[in-house]
């Protein structure tokens, strides 16, 4: 059975970006077209693809990451209601980790869910990464992004707190529920490149502990972090610390 993996914030938080860059580093496009190691999945009717598979190989682990990356907004929030909104994900979700795929999940209304996530949470192991960017941090983020005026500074800054205090409420509810990590954006990263970018020891009967060793006993049962200043981002852009490969545009959603 395959680890359901949802990094959740705010918009400017770096949720997509850090998506990106995972696919990046298993190799992805950048776009649709399918490379060696991560192909599109398609669905009839729908424009975009409803994911990516990243195959299993040299030792990796196959993993589905849900959503389409091509453009601005990306993942879990290119599935309209049309689509089948966050029923059709969970459902996607559930069907590839099933299947043994570890699954990758992330989007502005999935950061707020509760009821589809203690679904997961119920047939499968589901970690939540709770992304340490702060609202100040990510307004300030969208406000470059969008070059807007200071007649606008003062809204987006209320809307993202409102997305924040949303995220907070929801990971509040699950919290006994799933795994609960708080964590800054390149300690996300690192968390999951240690499961997802590292050998498959998964099915070795190992698993990759906090501290990046890897342990032989029995499956981890991942303590809920506390909010820390230790977890506390450090440097305003955090994300730019690691510069990604060519691709698609690299700003934090």
């Amino acid at each position: 059975m395959g680890l359901i993996i949802n990094p959740r914030g705010t918009a400017g938080s770096g949720k997509t970006t850090l998506v990106r860059r995972f696919l990046l580093a298993r190799g992805w496009s950048g776009g649709t077209a399918a490379t060696q190691t991560v192909h599109p999945v398609w669905r009839e009717g729908r424009g975009r693809p409803v994911g990516f598979l990243c195959r299993a190989t040299e030792g990796l682990p196959p993993v589905f990451v849900v959503g389409d990356y091509g453009r601005t907004r990306g993942g879990t929030d290119t599935f309209p209601l049309r689509d089948g909104g966050l029923a059709e994900v969970a459902r996607l979700a559930a069907e590839h980790a099933g299947r043994g795929h570890h699954v990758l999940l992330e989007g502005l209304s999935l950061s707020r869910d509760v009821e589809h996530s203690r679904r997961l949470a119920a047939r499968h192991p589901l970690h939540v990464l709770a992304l340490a960017t702060s609202p100040e941090q990510a307004a300030a983020q969208l406000i470059r992004r969008r070059r807007a005026g200071p007649g606008d500074r003062t809204a987006i800054a209320a809307h993202v707190a409102a997305e924040h205090a949303g995220m907070e409420a929801a990971c509040a509810e699950l919290q006994h529920r799933v795994s609960l990590h708080r964590l800054t954006f390149d300690a996300a990263y690192d968390w999951i490149a240690a499961r997802l970018l590292a050998p498959d020891t998964h099915a070795q009967g190992a698993w990759v502990d906090g501290a990046g060793a890897t342990r032989r006993d029995s499956a981890p049962t991942m303590a809920i972090a506390a909010p820390s200043t230790a977890n506390t981002c450090t440097r305003p852009m955090a994300w730019a610390a690691k510069p990604m490969k060519a691709g698609p545009a690299s700003e934090p959603v």
